[in-house]
């Protein structure tokens, strides 16, 4: 840097070829001495080389005299041998520029300032960009909406509100275009951007000034209405939305529709997280979106509770097969005419290291969305073979003919392709016979996976597998589909049973099922008999086989050889 004493002007070749100009203030005369540059910086014809300081203020921006005036004089009152301030100007040609001043302050002995000499730099460029930056931080570059990071900072400040005040709410809308999708790759990226700036000033016109609508992601939006709670209120906003979204857009002579879903979240409690508050609106819109979009949905506190149990849950499960945490029981079914064992079904129950046996109700829905299904019908399979093979060698027992059933999912058909090779090679690695081996199936699961059920389970049949068609009787088109199945049983379900004696109706359908499944050459169970009564009309109606609490509840694995040894007489 240039001696700030007489040798200043030596420099002023070296700064009139640069970007910066020369301030020189001398306070005893109150002048200022200028290089030409700074002439050329605001745009003004002057070879003006010295000023009053006065005369210098006045080329400041009007809101920036007022400051530099403080800070000169905060400065007079310190000991600092350097300064720096920026400021701005009006450029002859209207336009704001931004300076940086940037020097020494000469002191005498006493410390007093004398000079303030210094380097004046045009750093408007800097501060477009720094503010282009800023604003990039914090606003979304297409639509110039506030961005996820300034929502979220406005949410906060609504948090703080409720924690201050108790009669203070808000809540928050999640918005998702419908088949925005389709736009891009139909029309084009930049025909996609028209809409989203459209969209955009269409929601900014259903709310108040004092809402926040931010663009959080490619044609995501969230809406931060202040100080309303009552869904009344929200309804109307709602509905604002959901029509000027639907309405015609025209670009490029092109007439686009679309629509919006949105998730909304307005019972937020105090200390609520911002991220837990977008993500359950989030979650409602998920929700809206699968009720038939372009609609709104409220996010349900309770149905979370159940959804995250389930998550829990599923979680749990895949720990509870590898802990050996997973039991089967076994129900025995009985000839109805001769009163002996026929099979066992094979149910599935969960030992809870905690809460003890959990009903298949519960988990068999939760392994089948979580895809761990297929694992527990494996292993069922696999252990129902290994208790097949232990009856067999125990010769004390006497039965070597029972028939043990396994519960097959739609998800079972559905994810393994080939379901039939994996029963197969099951039974060929435990040397079980597929004659002892039934395998029972929905309705429900064959027709969601119609043409690879029906193929697997012709499959299985030719192994010998014994096929049952469980709970008939509650599906829609069972009648239409019985004969395109490939079945040797069908098992009426328990609610026919439970009504049989109270409703004519109910006899009536179990008697016609009963005759149209033997005259279709298939075997019948009844399901859920827990009366003599009950029995009696079965027995006169044919019924083939019979199963319930009468005769026998659910049977731990692990007693099934001391059941069948104690058996009593009139069940042999």
């Amino acid at each position: 840097m240039c001696a700030i004493d007489e040798k200043v002007n030596n420099c002023s070749l070296a700064i009139e070829g640069s970007y910066t100009a020369i301030w020189d203030w001398v306070r005893q005369d109150s002048v200022i001495s200028l290089s030409m540059n700074w002439w050329l910086f605001i745009g003004v014809d002057s070879k003006e080389e010295i000023i009053s300081f006065s005369k210098w203020l006045n080329y400041i921006h009007n809101d920036d005299q007022i400051f530099i005036k403080e800070k000169l004089d905060k400065l007079l009152s310190t000991s600092s041998n350097r300064y720096m301030f920026e400021f701005r100007c009006v450029h002859s040609n209207g336009d704001i520029r931004w300076f940086s001043n940037k020097g020494q302050i000469v002191r005498n002995e006493k410390g007093d300032a004398l000079r303030f000499v210094g380097l004046i730099s045009d750093i408007t460029q800097q501060k477009k960009i720094s503010k282009k930056t800023d604003f990039m931080a914090y606003y979304d570059e297409l639509t110039s909406l506030p961005n996820r990071i300034n929502l979220k900072d406005r949410i906060l400040q609504s948090i703080n509100r409720v924690s201050r005040n108790s009669s203070y709410g808000f809540s928050l809308l999640f918005l998702d275009l419908d088949g925005f999708k389709h736009v891009n790759d139909s029309f084009g990226h930049a025909t996609g951007d028209k809409i989203l700036i459209m969209v955009s000033n269409r929601f900014k016109e259903c709310v108040r000034s004092v809402d926040t609508v931010s663009r959080v992601g490619g044609d995501e939006f969230i809406i931060l209405l202040d100080g309303i709670t009552n869904p009344d209120e929200i309804n109307i906003i709602a509905d604002r939305i959901v029509q000027t979204a639907s309405r015609e857009f025209n670009i490029d002579n092109y007439s686009i529709f679309i629509s919006v879903s949105i998730g909304i979240e307005a019972k937020i409690k105090k200390g609520s997280a911002v991220d837990d508050i977008i993500q359950n609106a989030d979650r409602a819109m998920y929700h809206a979106k699968m009720r038939g979009k372009g609609q709104y949905y409220y996010f349900d506190h309770d149905s979370f509770i159940k959804e995250q149990h389930r998550w829990f849950l599923g979680n749990e499960l895949h720990r509870a097969l590898t802990n050996n945490e997973m039991v089967i029981y076994y129900q025995p079914i009985f000839n109805i005419v001769t009163g002996k064992i026929y099979s066992f079904e094979a149910l599935l129950r969960w030992n809870h290291p905690e809460r003890g046996l959990i009903s298949p109700m519960e988990f068999i829905p939760v392994a089948e969305e979580t895809g761990i299904i297929t694992s527990l019908t494996e292993w069922v399979i696999k252990s129902t073979c290994e208790k097949i093979i232990n009856l067999s060698k125990n010769e004390a027992l006497g039965y070597k003919d029972l028939i043990f059933a396994i519960n097959i999912s739609a998800k079972d058909f559905m994810m393994v392709k080939d379901f039939s090779m994996v029963v197969k090679n099951i039974l060929k690695e435990s040397a079980c016979l597929p004659v002892r081996f039934a395998i029972e199936v929905t309705e429900g699961a064959i027709i969601r996976s119609y043409e690879n059920a029906i193929r697997q389970l012709k499959e299985l049949r030719k192994m010998g597998i014994i096929i049952e068609l469980d709970d008939f009787g509650t599906g829609y088109s069972s009648l239409s589909y019985l004969s395109s199945f490939p079945l040797d049983i069908i098992k009426i379900d328990k609610s026919f049973i439970d009504n049989m004696l109270s409703s004519d109706v109910s006899l009536k359908l179990i008697k016609s099922i009963i005759n149209l499944a033997h005259d279709l050459g298939l075997k019948v169970v009844a399901e859920g008999i827990e009366n003599s009564d009950q029995l009696n009309e079965l027995y006169t109606m044919d019924c083939d086989y019979i199963q319930g609490f009468l005769y026998s509840r659910p049977i731990p694995s692990d007693d099934i050889e001391n059941y069948l040894l104690n058996l009593p007489q009139k069940h042999m």
